[in-house]
């Protein structure tokens, strides 16, 4: 596993990225509903397993990594968008 500080869990899940992140993309284009839901599930996911690890495991401030100020704010657009566009998708 490419991250050998962290446990297992973790280790697991964010290889999986790996495959879930382009899967994400394609659904996006050929299923959009599918894809967008993919995509909310992997920002909610990535963003909690993210904060999780830094605030119990680090023992960091949450808001002590600039890497993960940006996936929350990437997150954000996320969760705004996506009920757009799913909307505009039905009428289309």
């Amino acid at each position: 596993m490419p991250y050998n500080s962290s446990p297992l869990p973790f280790n697991v899940y964010w290889t999986s990225l790996t495959f879930f992140d382009p899967l994400a993309i394609i659904l996006l284009f050929y299923f959009p509903y599918a894809g967008m839901a993919l995509a909310v599930f992997i920002m909610l996911s990535d963003i909690a397993v993210n904060l999780y690890v830094t605030y119990i495991f680090e023992h960091s401030d949450i808001f002590s990594s600039w890497r993960l100020e940006i996936q929350i704010l990437f997150g954000l657009f996320v969760f705004i968008t996506v009920p757009v566009a799913w909307k505009r998708l039905k009428y289309h």
